[in-house]
């Protein structure tokens, strides 16, 4: 499963307030789960921390998909 559709999905959140609270465009966050986009590198340390999961965890896991 991508990484980004598994941590929403646990937060039980749609994409739309994900773009929001990260202040992303419309429709950039599942972009990110359809794999059509990938999230700037310096994004990830906050989405980690949104999260509670290790950055590094997120950067493997955003590198394999």
């Amino acid at each position: 499963m991508n990484i980004f559709r598994e941590l929403r999905e646990k937060k039980g959140m749609p994409a739309a307030a994900l773009d929001e609270r990260f202040q992303l465009q419309r429709g950039d966050w599942d972009g990110w789960e359809q794999g059509f986009k990938k999230p700037e590198p310096e994004l990830l340390e906050e989405i980690a921390e949104y999260f509670e999961i290790p950055v590094k965890e997120l950067r493997e896991k955003n590198e394999r998909q």
